[in-house]
């Protein structure tokens, strides 16, 4: 479906563009691209009428584009990417715009819808070195005044390294080359999103280049859906934690730069600069309620910050060059710009009353747990950055009580930003419905087409543990929660939950998939020899880390040899979580041995088992000791759970989950849990 709509969009922007740079004025280009941008928003709010309502026809997929697409927020931020363009477009003053820059701000939003619409690494990659070729294109162009001469080099200067780190990145990624993949993309990311210390080209761009290339370029924050689509679930823990604090520390230096700058633009620049680390912070952390936190932000980001550029623009266009340092300008005499300036501004830090506020107060609450002093540094991040934005409007806005000259707002540019302070102010005001959706997007995504159905009957079976099995399986998992924030090594809470009304009604969700093995390497535990014996899948998990399920679980199952038949049996199961993400080639390599010879006993490559503990950090992992779920309980369990969690793609947790004949280990009662370094 995602693919139809992009398609549409691309057939409407690409003509258009080309029809709009061969205007023969600025001002008939800015009325071309503008209905263009309309009706553009129009298609993608046709998409979510689609999405939401589930209407029929389009149903064709495609392997590139998410037409089977689990990030179900892509609609929504579609339409919220055309109001970007719209605004960039709408308020670009005539003086500093050329009918090719309206082109090319066409062929940037053009590029950003595609971009929300594509999965594979390698077209991703594409798409983002053609962004910055475009606006690289547009900036060689420009007749600049002797300043800005070198705007172009500086822009390639950071860009082509950027897309280079990414593109190799990208093709890292698909050879499942992850570690070296991972560091090169957040290096690429890291330069679009001017994250300190990758920032010094971010601040003369916005300060010479047109407007709204800036607002086209920047806006739409394609690092953070390369984040999100590329490294989500990629990252080690102490990477992680290392990119949430490079966001954080980006977020609080370059709002106290902000403060001393005494160039309009360039203070703009920096508060930009301050909540892209915001986002950068959020998309980190474990909580979902810092990431809905985190994907708000992004979207307020884009639409509020578009606002506030394209009005100050429209102010530079009637003063000319905006200085900080003495007052100028009367709020008497034009309070519609004063008020759009002040909202923009305020709806950009997160004012009470406007989505901006909801997405930080998210962000912040969902974080302080996991990292309390960097939440409280995002506090002093917005702090400053509203103290920037009221040195603005009082030194703009409040030097005379005499009129100097400059208009008022006009109807064109009073409409288009009504229309944005609407976007704003009605999200804030009833967040519920925009939040609501944004929860069930991260529990999609963190549980990956997890559905309360009634399986298919096992297999029956004359031995009464078998059957006891059987009948297990038919009960919902019990998820054992394992809280992390005890302390880094110890004894830490162990809390199991249990169904009951699912456990009635005999619904299962429980081990789809299960292959058996013959004997493989010993594992030596405690003295004793353990033979590897099967790997077998829970969706979801059956444990859960700081009240996170995730949405499948593979245990590695070990037994040791026992002395008598009298004796219990003893395992040793080794437990890796699962949340969406990226494809996992060594879990194609199970899935698809379980299925092409199903039943039978074969011996797998164990690479694919070993290179769970290839790295100092997959070593890590929090162990107890328990039983199984199943009478009589007199076995020996010793879990060991991976603290690290990986990714799967939502094609292969399906498949995980699919219905077999074979049942499985279902549940463990715990004893005790540790974190073994």
């Amino acid at each position: 479906m995602i693919a139809v709509f992009a398609a549409l969009e691309l057939l409407l922007l690409l003509p258009m563009s080309w029809l709009v740079g061969c205007s023969t004025s600025s001002r008939t280009a800015r009325h071309r691209a503008s209905y263009t941008m309309a009706f553009a928003g129009l298609i993608a709010l046709g998409q979510i009428v689609w999405h939401t309502f589930e209407l029929p026809w389009f149903g064709w997929s495609t392997v590139w584009l998410s037409a089977d697409d689990p990030h179900s927020w892509v609609p929504a931020f579609s339409l919220i990417s055309c109001l970007m363009g719209f605004t960039a477009i709408a308020l670009s003053p005539v003086s500093e715009t050329r009918p090719g820059t309206f082109r090319r701000i066409l062929l940037l939003i053009a590029i950003a819808l595609l971009f929300l619409a594509i999965r594979h690494p390698i077209a991703l990659a594409v798409l983002w070195g053609a962004s910055a070729l475009v606006a690289w294109l547009e900036l060689r162009d420009v007749k600049s005044a002797k300043p800005a001469s070198g705007i172009a080099k500086l822009f390639a200067i950071y860009h082509f390294p950027s897309a280079f780190a990414f593109g190799l990145g990208a093709v890292l990624l698909v050879e499942n080359h992850t570690a070296a993949g991972v560091m090169l993309v957040l290096i690429g990311i890291g330069i679009r999103e001017a994250v300190i210390p990758l920032h010094s080209w971010f601040p003369p761009f916005v300060q010479y280049a047109p407007m709204g290339l800036v607002v086209a370029f920047f806006a739409p924050q394609l690092g953070v859906y390369a984040h999100l689509e590329l490294l989500r679930g990629e990252l080690p823990n102490q990477l992680a934690h290392g990119v949430a604090s490079l966001g954080a520390i980006t977020a609080v230096v370059a709002a106290m730069l902000g403060i001393a700058q005494t160039d309009a633009r360039r203070a703009l620049a920096f508060l930009a600069m301050s909540q892209t680390g915001l986002v950068a912070f959020g998309l980190d952390t474990s909580s979902s309620v810092a990431q809905i936190g985190a994907l708000l932000t992004w979207q307020v980001i884009g639409v509020a910050t578009a606002g506030f550029a394209m009005t100050l623009t429209s102010l530079q266009a009637r003063r000319g060059d905006l200085s900080l340092q003495t007052p100028a300008g009367s709020f008497t005499q034009t309070p519609r710009m004063a008020v759009a300036f002040l909202f923009m501004g305020f709806a950009s830090v997160g004012l009470p009353l406007t989505l901006g506020f909801i997405a930080e107060d998210l962000l912040v609450q969902g974080s302080v747990r996991e990292f309390p002093a960097l939440a409280f540094a995002l506090i002093i991040a917005t702090a400053l950055n509203g103290v920037s934005v009221m040195r603005a409007f009082f030194v703009l806005f409040s030097g005379s009580a005499q009129h100097i000259g400059e208009r008022d707002l006009m109807r064109r540019e009073a409409g288009t930003l009504t229309v944005v302070m609407a976007t704003l102010l009605i999200g804030g005001l009833f967040p519920g419905a925009t939040v609501r959706g944004l929860e069930r997007v991260t529990d999609h995504e963190e549980e990956a087409l997890v559905e309360d159905s009634t399986p298919a009957t096992p297999a029956s079976s004359n031995s009464q543990d078998e059957d006891a099995a059987d009948l297990a399986c038919q009960f919902v998992q019990a998820p054992v929660n394992i809280w992390t924030t005890t302390g880094p090594t110890g004894r830490h809470r162990v809390a199991p939950y249990f169904d009951l009304e699912r456990a009635i009604h005999g619904r299962e969700i429980g081990t789809a998939v299960r292959a058996k093995w013959a004997l493989g390497s010993p594992i030596m535990f405690h003295g004793r020899r353990y033979q590897f014996e099967q790997v077998h899948f829970h969706g979801p998990s059956t444990h859960m880390l700081d009240g996170m399920r995730y949405p499948m679980e593979m245990h590695v199952v070990n037994v040791a040899s026992v002395k008598s038949v009298n004796d219990p049996p003893q395992y040793l199961i080794i437990s890796v979580l699962f949340r969406n993400g990226r494809k996992n080639q060594d879990i194609d390599r199970v899935l698809n041995g379980t299925f092409k010879r199903h039943r039978t006993v074969f011996d797998p490559d164990r690479k694919h088992v070993e290179e769970y503990f290839s790295s100092e950090e997959r070593r890590k992992y929090y162990q107890y000791r328990g039983s199984l779920a199943v009478p009589p309980y007199d076995e020996a369990v010793d879990l060991f759970v991976l603290s690290e969690p990986r990714t799967a793609s939502p094609e292969q947790i399906a498949k995980a989950r699919a219905p077999s004949d074979e049942s499985g280990v279902s549940s463990w009662v715990p004893q005790g849990v540790e974190l073994v370094e």
